[in-house]
């Protein structure tokens, strides 16, 4: 067979180009349905309402922990003043019957009781006092001395503990119970603002009551 010249064999078979792919790919936004970018479009302020009302959420939960702290902190310091009330009170009251010998005496059994009462108050506030470091701190120098007021009582201003040494053991017990109240703070830029007032009126009446001691 006599080759064929160019161009005037038969025509070649078509071949179809491949569909080409939707601009933008299958996960572009103008390949969705109507209906989803409608929903995508109202979802998106309602994400961002949920992260912004999350913010939110914490926010008040961290003030509402915050103030709860402080209320808490609020009753140990006041139940710490009342039971640094009542033993300036026992030192200053039981002096007169104890020098004289009458360690039985009403006066003195009556201050003892207020003070026990006023230990049982700070007890049970200071059961649901906030887990910081300072205030533990501020604690923990009180319970390291307070076990000594029973000892003090028996030997208050007697040949084993003269005035002073009364005097001056009393104050040991009490002054821990005053810097509690450095701790009282909340709401102001100085954390420590409120209790450093409070402590410096404390100390004024621990220093009245001393002089009314001796």
């Amino acid at each position: 067979t006599p080759p064929q010249r160019p161009g005037t064999g038969p025509d070649p078979v078509a071949v179809e180009a491949p569909e080409q792919p939707a601009p933008g790919g299958r996960f572009s936004m103008r390949n969705w349905r109507v209906a989803t970018r409608l929903n995508a479009i109202l979802l998106i302020p309602v994400l961002v309402a949920l992260v912004f009302g999350g913010f939110r959420v914490k926010g008040s939960v961290d003030t509402w922990n915050e103030a709860d702290s402080a209320v808490r902190t609020a009753n140990l310091v006041r139940t710490a003043a009342t039971y640094s009330n009542a033993l300036e009170n026992e030192r200053d009251v039981t002096v007169v019957p104890l020098l004289t010998g009458k360690r039985d005496s009403e006066t003195v059994s009556s201050a003892y009781a207020a003070t026990d009462n006023a230990a049982r108050d700070f007890n049970e506030a200071a059961a649901k006092i906030p887990e910081e470091s300072d205030l533990q701190r501020r604690m923990n120098n009180f319970r390291a001395v307070e076990p000594q007021l029973a000892s003090l009582r028996k030997s208050a201003y007697t040949g084993q503990l003269s005035g002073v040494q009364t005097e001056e053991w009393y104050v040991r017990i009490q002054h821990p119970l005053m810097e509690l109240a450095n701790e009282l703070g909340y709401g102001t830029s100085n954390s420590a603002a409120y209790g450093r007032t409070l402590y410096a009126v404390s100390l004024a009446k621990a220093a009245e009551s001393l002089t009314r001691s001796i």
